[in-house]
């Protein structure tokens, strides 16, 4: 086990993990919004974690530290120093699912469990460990001027915290990029509006052909 709880280096562990985690998350973002760019098209680009989640694993004096090394790193890269500020202003807003075992703990499941694909994986959380690292999460993007909570209140279930969510990240998109959402609402429009013709066409060609 990485990083191991009861080794006499754990803290230095758990820093290199975390420190490397916020590496690569970084990479894979500005990857994905790469390629979600070169599309040409207006795009929604959903992370499932974030910069800051590293931070909830931290202490404050380790999160500095590792923006001054992943700084260091990137000094010859085009975006400029990685701050604080910039973990929070890179996201147009952050969801914020809450973990089921706050408010729905008969479906959280912890030691081995399956994973979506049937995979047997370790969660070693237990529901109390689960809310206290759930609720560190929050305080770390609390300050983001668009931090949306999903809790488990809603009797429908998950299906709820989906509906929920899609429409936060519609009503995010509206707010921060409504240029964008006009465009991509003009090109559903013309899409559709080809189909119909389309359809037309091949009605009357039906037509014509059955006769």
């Amino acid at each position: 086990q990485f990083p191991n709880p009861s080794s006499s280096t754990f803290s230095e562990q758990k820093y290199t993990f975390q420190s490397n985690v916020l590496k690569l998350q970084l990479q894979m973002e500005r990857c994905y919004s790469d390629l979600a760019g070169s599309t040409g098209r207006p795009t929604i680009v959903v992370f499932d974690r974030g910069l800051r989640d590293c931070k909830a694993f931290m202490l404050n004096e380790e999160w500095e530290a590792a923006l001054v090394e992943l700084n260091s790193e990137l000094a010859n890269g085009p975006v400029g120093r990685i701050t604080n500020e910039y973990t929070h202003q890179r996201y147009d807003g952050v969801i914020h699912l809450v973990t089921a075992a706050d408010g729905a703990e008969e479906h959280y499941k912890y030691g081995i469990v399956e994973d979506d694909g049937g995979g047997k994986v370790f969660r070693r959380e237990t529901p109390a460990e689960a809310i206290d690292q759930d609720r560190k999460l929050q305080q770390a993007w609390a300050s983001h001027s668009r931090h949306v909570v999903v809790t488990n209140r809603d009797p429908r279930g998950f299906q709820a915290k989906l509906e929920e969510a899609t429409e936060a990240v519609l009503a995010i998109a509206r707010l921060a990029h409504p240029a964008e959402v006009r465009r991509a609402k003009e090109i559903k429009t013309r899409r559709m509006s080809d189909v119909h013709v389309k359809l037309k066409a091949v009605t009357a060609f039906g037509r014509a052909g059955g006769r």
